[in-house]
């Protein structure tokens, strides 16, 4: 785990909101992402190690909602391997996963910010059932 926590720390998620906004820091944007994946794992979700011709290239997380239902709610490739072409694998690697435990279907969300988790969602053949929007208001610390 301690190399995902180096990656986080490094910046893997730039494109994330907390990350781009200016009252947070790009540490907090990584340990939000450390505690999120450490609660998961403690409610018994899994992290998998991506890995290609011996390296790891990134990672991906999977929590069993029951029914057959499975909900893969972090993926990303390490800063070494972006742009290499093998991204899809963080999509595409959770979906053979949860054929080998026997589930129905896949239910996800995915940060509009991130514009090419969206396209190969959508190559993917993933269906787009609701945009939610997020915002962030910030409050004087004076008053």
């Amino acid at each position: 785990m301690q190399m995902l926590w180096n990656e986080l720390r490094n910046g893997m998620y730039d494109t994330d909101r907390i990350c781009l906004d200016p009252h947070f820091t790009k540490e907090q944007a990584a340990d939000r992402y450390i505690g999120w994946i450490q609660d998961e794992v403690a409610r018994d979700a899994d992290v998998y190690k991506l890995v290609y011709r011996n390296q790891s290239i990134g990672y991906f997380t999977l929590k069993d909602l029951g029914d057959g239902v499975y909900y893969p709610f972090l993926a990303g490739m390490y800063q070494s391997h972006r742009n290499s072409g093998l991204g899809f694998n963080a999509a595409y690697k959770p979906m053979c996963e949860i054929r080998a435990r026997g589930g129905t279907s896949v239910s996800t969300y995915i940060s509009t910010n991130n514009g090419r988790a969206v396209r190969l969602h959508a190559t993917m053949g993933f269906r787009f059932d609701e945009i939610a929007y997020v915002y962030i208001k910030h409050f004087d610390a004076r008053g």
